[in-house]
């Protein structure tokens, strides 16, 4: 069941050198419920699909994984540990081909345990066919 679906707007930096008053963007974000249909359960209760609507040519998803991830996660008291991140690149004027990304997520210790956002390393990879057939059941995918 789709629980959020709607433009999530941030602001981040990804590197020390950029001022954060420099980058600031949005992306729809469809967060999907896992669990409930005929008793089933899932290993993560939570899918999480960031779709990059190319309002910023400078920035992207994928450039800000590492600061918008953790920012979902809280605002929707997620915890890492119980989603599945998913980048979707639509069909656009500048994208021809339309992709599906499988972000694998890892919290970073943190040497300041009171740091006020949480620090992430992520991996990307392919979606798998099944991952998008299973998506596809709640959202329409141009793929």
């Amino acid at each position: 069941m789709i629980i959020y679906d709607d433009v999530f707007n941030w602001l981040g930096t990804v590197h020390e050198a950029m001022n954060p008053d420099d980058w600031d963007n949005s992306c729809r974000i469809q967060i999907i419920k896992l669990g409930g249909e005929g008793g089933l359960s899932f290993l993560k209760k939570y899918y999480i699909v960031a779709t990059d609507h190319g309002a910023d040519p400078n920035s992207s998803i994928t450039t800000g994984a590492e600061v918008l991830i953790p920012l979902v996660c809280a605002t929707h008291n997620i915890g890492l540990e119980e989603m599945v991140w998913f980048e979707y690149y639509p069909n656009t004027d500048s994208v021809k081909k339309p992709t599906l990304d499988v972000v694998t997520v890892s919290p970073i210790k943190s040497c300041c345990p009171s740091a006020c956002s949480q620090r992430v390393s992520v991996k990307w990879r392919p979606a798998r066919v099944n991952e998008i057939e299973h998506l596809k059941k709640f959202i329409d995918l141009d793929l």
